[in-house]
This record gives C-alpha cells, structure tokens and sequence, in this order.
C-alpha cells in the first residue's frame, strides 16, 4: 500500500505542478493582452485627437469656401512666381485671422 501511496503522492504533485504552470502561464498572457489593450487604447486617442484636427481643419476650410463664395465681389487673382493662379479674398482672410487670434 506505501508504493500506491508514493505513487498517487507523486501523482498529485505533478498535478499541482502542472496547475501552477498554468495559472502562472494564464497571469503572463493577461498581462500582456492588459499591456497591449493600454498601447491600443493610447493609440485610439491619439487617432481621435487627428481626427479632431482633421475635422476642425475641413470647418475651417468650409468657412473660408463659404465666404470665398459670398465674396465673390472681393475677389481678386493673380498669377504667382511659378506660374500658377494665386487667389487673395481678403473678406476670407479676415476670417481666417479671426480664428487664429
């Protein structure tokens, strides 16, 4: 009976082995999907601060085409050092000054 005893003893330590293995194993993986949950969650922010940027900059740019499109009597072109069309709405450019103070 002593060599049944070992042997399930033996049994059972290995279980327990085993079990530690795993919860320890268990703990690491949730650490590091805890990890990598902070780093994504980090990331979303940053992404929705672009974003936010993005959006107020196509306000701005609406605005400045709205009043572009009012101030069309305002309007004035002329072709720049490279060649190409500069256009200069000083009632859009107040606008934008505007906001930048």
């Amino acid at each position: 009976m002593t060599a049944a005893l070992s042997a399930h003893e033996s049994q059972l330590v290995h279980v327990e082995e085993q079990q530690r293995r795993m919860v320890e194993s268990v703990r690491r993986e949730a650490r590091a999907l805890e990890s990598r949950r902070r780093g994504l969650q980090r990331q979303l922010e940053m992404e929705r601060a672009r974003l936010a940027a993005v959006e107020g900059r196509a306000r701005e740019v609406q605005e400045l085409m709205g009043v572009a499109e009012d101030a069309e009597s305002v309007r004035s072109s002329r072709v720049g050092d490279d060649g190409t069309e500069q256009i200069r709405n000083t009632a859009a450019l107040n606008v934008v000054r505007k906001k930048k103070q």
